[in-house]
């Protein structure tokens, strides 16, 4: 087989992997309890990320779905009801810390 070959089958199973979570969680994110710590946004949206490619390979709509709940859940349809995007949605982040704008005074 090629690594082309490799790559693909990896993927698909990664994808597979993802969708599973995330019809085994309450919010349709694919996340497990561990895996929510600072910075943890940026790795639901590369896990959906991967699942867009995993879909741009097999048409697989499961894919696409999985990877637009991943969105919503950012924007919003998680335990909080709040966006994690700042201005966005009816509950998002107020003064969110940005050490720059501190710094220059």
């Amino acid at each position: 087989s090629t690594v082309q070959g490799l790559l693909r089958i990896s993927l698909l199973d990664r994808c597979q992997n993802l969708l599973n979570q995330r019809n085994n969680t309450g919010f349709q994110v694919a996340m497990s309890p561990g895996d929510y710590y600072w910075g943890s946004n940026a790795v639901v949206l590369n896990r959906a990320i991967l699942l867009i490619f995993g879909y741009a390979e097999t048409q697989n709509d499961q894919f696409l779905a999985t990877a637009l709940d991943q969105l919503h859940y950012i924007l919003g349809v998680n335990a909080h009801q709040l966006s994690f995007v700042t201005v966005t949605g009816r509950l998002s982040p107020m003064n969110p810390h940005h050490r720059p704008s501190i710094a220059d005074g």
